[in-house]
């Protein structure tokens, strides 16, 4: 499994959390710990990319439990704003579920849909400038 995070631009105003392979809890606490230390080391608003291609079942033990955990341990400085990136529709219907599941905390997340990084940057462009965009 080959797991990154890194700043998208030199702006440092979003993460890009690139996971590939099969996946498992550690991995992704693993970069939730770098991903929160980048944020932490800025003081504005920052954006989150989310590319996971080919990570396979993500609905696997303890998928709830831990959704719930990550999204309400955010950074005060995480926008809001995030892209999600797969091609097919796995990752929607699992968008769904935690909608469904967790209404308080979604409703404060603004979610979209990116098909390469270049797209999921110019979304969240076009949200920054205050432009509603279709993905």
């Amino acid at each position: 499994m080959h797991n990154s995070v890194r700043w998208t631009t030199e702006e440092q105003n979003s993460l890009l959390y690139t996971m590939r392979g099969p996946w498992n809890w550690e991995a992704v606490n693993e970069m939730l710990i770098i991903g929160d230390e980048l944020m932490g080391s800025v003081d504005h608003p920052v954006d989150v990319i989310l590319d996971i291609h080919d990570v396979g079942n993500m609905l696997g033990p303890g998928f709830l439990v831990h959704s719930r955990r990550i999204f309400t341990s955010v950074r005060p400085n995480c926008s809001g704003r995030l892209v999600l990136m797969q091609p097919d529709s796995m990752l929607r219907s699992v968008h769904t579920l935690l909608d469904r599941a967790f209404s308080t905390i979604f409703s404060q997340i603004y979610v979209q849909y990116a098909e390469t990084l270049d797209h999921a940057l110019l979304l969240l462009d076009m949200a920054g400038d205050g432009h509603i965009s279709v993905s």
